[in-house]
């Protein structure tokens, strides 16, 4: 992710108007980053919302990623639980539940 040279780093506090143009990003999905907790980190200050501007550079750093194209390593996938890892692939899951359900069919027609 690169920054829009236009907005001056040099000052203190941005608005979320000026963190979108820099993030290049628009409004709506820098406030769904807030939501979240995924975006940079901000205050909140008589209900208006400041990003730091040092804090925008370092989630920028903490978030770019090298292609492995590039020379970069990639970075393995960790499953977020065990049963994660142990689950069946989407595409067998589906043939799964395809096969009982062509067999409850069968078993139906027969059964008339």
């Amino acid at each position: 992710m690169s920054l829009d040279p236009k907005v001056s780093p040099t000052e203190q506090y941005l608005i979320a108007e000026e963190v979108a143009r820099m993030l290049r990003c628009s409004k709506r999905t820098l406030a769904r980053m807030r939501a979240l907790g995924t975006g940079p980190t901000y205050l909140k200050t008589g209900g208006r919302i400041l990003y730091p501007t040092q804090e925008i550079h370092d989630w920028v750093a903490r978030n770019t990623t090298v292609p492995v194209r590039e020379g970069g390593e990639s970075t393995p996938r960790i499953p977020r639980s065990d049963q994660e890892s142990n689950r069946p692939a989407h595409g067998a899951q589906r043939s799964e539940r395809s096969e009982r359900g062509r067999a409850t069919r069968r078993e139906t027609a027969y059964a008339a």
